[in-house]
């Protein structure tokens, strides 16, 4: 069944991805916040199987470069049109992160909590996934071996500090992208993570991860 609507947020119509693959001419057409809003409106539709994702996946990071290419332009647009007053905000700068990938290689037993109180449980049955852990590996070159939000693929994601103090984990792109994680705090055998996406870490909220033993 076909379906047509608003893109939420954007104002922008057209058929759910699912339900009618979009022309190539649609998809060059889309405006970046469009493109991104309907992919994620499609991945969470129990209907878009696994052999889908990829191309969901590429349409993502179409609307993602997009973005990164207007906030980058429109701080000089702005720049040329006025006469001195004020300053664009700087783009998120980054600087070396504050631990090495290292720290993040190995087994853990992962839960994910939405409320402080809940963290000492939760720290609990992370361990007790221990039985079935998540393997992070190293990368072919500098990052890690990890998965992003709604996608089951395993991508090279590297660390990535800023000159907030914070440390990302994601793509090559600024820190504090909306694909990144940001990791909270990492010792060697505790971490805790959440998705920059303000959606994503409302689903999934923060994780937790404990390192299992040998």
């Amino acid at each position: 069944m076909r379906t047509e609507g608003v893109i939420l947020g954007t104002g922008f119509s057209l058929p759910l991805i699912r339900d009618e693959p979009w022309s190539q001419k649609q998809e060059q057409d889309v405006p970046p916040e469009a493109l991104i809003t309907r992919v994620s409106q499609d991945l969470r539709h129990d209907g878009v199987n696994s052999s889908e994702k990829p191309h969901f996946f590429q349409l993502y990071q179409r609307g993602i470069r997009g973005l990164m290419a207007a906030a980058i332009v429109a701080p000089v647009l702005v720049g040329c049109t006025t006469s001195g007053e004020g300053t664009a905000p700087a783009a998120n700068v980054e600087a070396p992160a504050a631990f090495a990938r290292e720290r993040l290689i190995g087994r853990w037993g992962v839960a994910s909590f939405h409320t402080d109180k809940d963290r000492p449980r939760t720290e609990r049955e992370a361990r007790a996934q221990c039985g079935q852990p998540y393997t992070i590996a190293k990368g072919p070159t500098d990052g890690v071996m990890m998965h992003v939000a709604d996608d089951p693929k395993l991508y090279e994601l590297r660390l990535k500090g800023d000159t907030a103090g914070r440390t990302f984990l994601g793509f090559e792109a600024p820190p504090g992208d909306p694909q990144d994680r940001e990791i909270i705090s990492a010792t060697n055998n505790l971490m805790l993570m959440r998705f920059v996406d303000p959606d994503a870490n409302r689903r999934y909220g923060t994780f937790v991860f404990v390192r299992c033993s040998a």
